[in-house]
């Protein structure tokens, strides 16, 4: 029996990276590497949400003492809310460090 495309995937992804964990980054392998984990970890937060696997009192606490529920006051907090803002951010400060390092 085969299994879904979905659990062939992660089963997958979770083997490559779990072989290649301390993977050695330059700044730009770093950039590449933070925006492609967003595209997975959009779809991980799915999941989670789809699933309620995360407490949501957790979550709500989480998005108020890191400030992602004063945005959007009305949208309940989930996984997405507050992980991908905060990949983000970190996307944002690999750029800013590494756009100064062009100039130099």
């Amino acid at each position: 029996m085969t299994k879904h495309p979905q659990v062939e995937a992660f089963v997958s992804a979770a083997e490559s990276m779990r072989e290649n964990r301390y993977w050695a980054r330059d700044p730009q392998e770093q950039i590449d590497f933070l925006t492609a984990l967003r595209d997975v970890v959009t779809e991980v937060c799915f999941h989670l949400d789809r699933n309620q696997l995360l407490n949501q009192e957790g979550l709500r606490a989480f998005a108020a003492s890191s400030g992602t529920s004063n945005g959007v006051p009305w949208l309940e907090p989930s996984s997405e809310t507050v992980l991908l803002p905060e990949l983000d951010n970190a996307i944002q400060r690999c750029l800013a460090g590494h756009e100064g390092t062009d100039n130099t």
